[in-house]
């Protein structure tokens, strides 16, 4: 899959998805992205998350059809690095929450509308 950078590659992420992350953007805005981060030196969520690359990264220059084709038909062929990602993947995936968000979701949003703030969780109250 190829995703563009934000929260579609952490869609992709959470879905166990392998996924190439596309990025092309005027130099000043890559530039500006650099000098604002938040100490860290990705892109895309996952590898932010992961705090290490799982997902290959195509920014600006190397954002071009000839390197995403590589990196697809690389990543296609592959099924131990497919594999790995998918690991790495679901490994970000648990880091990220507990299995259950959307129950739990459900269950806040069915105290909210009952009006009985005492089955919320705490953190919420």
């Amino acid at each position: 899959m190829i995703a563009a950078s934000g929260t579609a590659t952490l869609e992709c992420a959470a879905a166990l998805r392998p996924l190439i992350m596309v990025y092309h953007r005027s130099w000043g805005l890559l530039l500006q992205a650099r000098l604002t981060d938040a100490g860290t030196d990705y892109f895309a969520m996952p590898n932010i998350v992961a705090q290490r690359r799982i997902v290959p990264e195509l920014l600006h220059k190397d954002c071009n059809p000839r390197r995403i084709s590589r990196e697809v038909l690389a990543l296609h062929s592959d099924e131990s690095r497919r594999s790995e990602m998918v690991q790495d993947l679901a490994q970000g995936r648990a880091a990220l929450s507990p299995p259950g968000a959307s129950r739990r979701a459900a269950e806040i949003a069915a105290a909210l509308i009952s009006g009985d703030l005492d089955q919320l969780p705490d953190q919420l109250v």
